[in-house]
């Protein structure tokens, strides 16, 4: 009986393994915490630009600390949204945060930057949904309907993950990926300036991020 237990332990195990995302990025991106941040219950342990949650409890109280503050950002632009809008979009910001390392703070921020929480948002220049993806972009992202905000949502995070692995090692890493994203990698690559709105639209998200400590 004893070795029974042990071999379906094995194989659950095994299986387990198995569907792990074996993709997920090691190193979490994140805006640098604030003093406020910085007294929460959960803590941050500073990584050069970048923060982690700390501890046993630290995931848990993390994801449910961002999801209030990313709730009440979103209530605040779309108050007329129902709980139910506003949970799924806080949700799927949080999902892809963790499958991205990066953190929902600076998602939502960007997103608020962009759109406005508007998931049927559609620019002068063609820029589409949530994050303002533009067309040209959709096929690498893996998107068919840049209108559907879970699709959306991915496609701001797999951009902006790509952007802070190419920026790796640079002083300001955040502002470089976010200018990127903005302007795209090539204009921002030949000699790391941008325009002034650019700075406008980094200080921006900035902002929002500081309003959701």
């Amino acid at each position: 009986m004893e070795g029974l237990v042990i071999i379906i332990l094995a194989i659950f195990l095994l299986t387990s393994a198995g569907q792990r995302d074996t993709r997920q990025p090691k190193e979490p991106i994140a805006a640098p915490p604030g003093s406020e941040q910085a007294q929460n219950a959960f803590k941050y342990h500073d990584t050069g630009g970048t923060t982690t949650p700390q501890g046993p409890q630290a995931t848990g109280d993390y994801e449910n600390t961002d999801s209030l503050r990313i709730k009440d950002l979103i209530k605040r632009f779309k108050p007329d949204y129902p709980d139910v809008q506003v949970e799924m979009y806080a949700s799927i910001i949080i999902k892809y945060g963790r499958t991205y390392n990066i953190d929902p703070k600076l998602l939502a921020g960007l997103i608020c930057r962009e759109s406005a929480f508007d998931p049927k948002a559609r620019s002068s220049t063609g820029a589409l949904g949530l994050g303002q993806i533009k067309p040209f972009n959709f096929a690498a992202l893996g998107i068919t309907d840049p209108y559907n905000p879970e699709q959306n949502v991915k496609g701001i995070a797999i951009m902006l993950r790509d952007f802070f692995e190419k920026w790796r090692g640079q002083e300001k890493r955040l502002e470089l990926s976010l200018a990127s994203y903005k302007e795209g990698y090539n204009a921002i690559a030949a000699n790391k300036k941008y325009k002034p709105d650019t700075e406008k639209y980094i200080e921006d998200i900035k902002g929002f991020i500081r309003n959701m400590h």
